[in-house]
């Protein structure tokens, strides 16, 4: 099963809330919420919430029902990681006389193309705000420049 970030607004991966259900014995989404912190704000992520809650109690999850919620978390995910990058990075490579180049994101792997002399440098600095302000569970490979 590939990790995912579930809870976009909390910067909540499905590791982190798994690990509050088991933590606190949350068994409904109202514990679960309380125990992990997710699912409290706009509540997009309730749905993946009930499924993991589904497999907590060993119960069969619908393949479309965790298909739909797999693209949607694709979805959210990478439009959270693009919006971050817009606002908070371009000063930060700016600062290092880098340019980002390309960007992918599958599930917790965030993977940065940085164009520059000081591109190691900047993909590390970008690497830590991006999981200090996105998620702590997310992975940013450095693969250089393109082209």
């Amino acid at each position: 099963m590939g990790e995912r970030l579930v809870c976009r607004c909390r910067g909540l991966s499905d590791r982190a809330v798994r690990d509050a259900a088991r933590q606190h014995g949350a068994d409904t989404l109202q514990a679960l919420c309380a125990a992990s912190g997710a699912g409290a704000d706009c509540e997009t992520c309730q749905p993946e919430l009930e499924e993991i809650l589904a497999a907590q109690r060993g119960l069969e999850v619908d393949r479309e029902w965790r298909r739909q919620n797999r693209r949607t978390c694709a979805r959210e995910t990478r439009a959270r990681v693009l919006t971050w990058l817009e606002q908070s990075a371009t000063p930060l490579l700016a600062a290092f006389e880098t340019s980002l180049d390309a960007v992918e994101v599958d599930g917790l792997t965030v993977r940065l193309w940085i164009g520059g002399r000081a591109r190691r440098q900047a993909l590390h600095a970008v690497g830590e705000r991006l999981r200090d302000e996105v998620c702590s569970d997310l992975e940013v490979e450095p693969l250089g420049a393109r082209g």
